[in-house]
């Protein structure tokens, strides 16, 4: 048996976790979209502004990612996973909350990329104390004006 190289194992996988995750995704299809970020990467820092239609959630606000860690690079790697929180603030004052992102990408495909979030449990203030809940992310690239990413949170919340 010939040893495989240990890209080759991440690979490989990083696309055995895609498919199960993909296989998952599709009984977790009925899960409401509960927001959108949209995420400008060119600007210095990068602007990330969400909206969304949920009853538990404002309307809209800002998004401050702060990356954790992540393994593989696009330049050596078909694929990369990442790891971060992102800080998620009301525009209309209502208060805020921390949720976990867990993701990766595929770069040979090069659409965007797919994982997972859950609310940080007691990081929400003012209306959203106490909030919880999680689900699935699917972020899609795009190059429509200044935005490159478009992160979709499917799930459910609940206070």
């Amino acid at each position: 048996m010939r040893p495989r190289s240990p890209s080759m194992r991440v690979v490989t996988a990083l696309g055995a976790s895609l498919l199960l995750l993909a296989i998952s995704a599709g009984s977790a299809a009925a899960a409401p979209e509960l927001f959108t970020i949209e995420i400008d990467l060119d600007s210095d820092p990068a602007v990330e502004t969400f909206e969304s239609d949920s009853p538990l959630l404002c309307d809209s606000g800002t998004a401050t990612t702060f990356f954790d860690h992540a393994g593989g690079r696009e330049d050596v790697s078909r694929a990369a996973t990442f790891h971060l929180v992102k800080l998620i603030e009301c525009d209309d004052g209502s208060g805020s909350f921390v949720i976990t992102v867990n993701a990766a990408a595929n770069f040979v495909v090069g659409v965007g990329t797919v994982g997972g979030w859950s609310v940080v449990p007691g990081s929400g203030t003012g209306d959203y104390t106490g909030l919880v809940g999680g689900g699935r992310v699917v972020g899609i690239n795009t190059t429509e004006g200044d935005i490159d990413l478009v992160d979709h949170y499917y799930g459910s919340l609940r206070r």
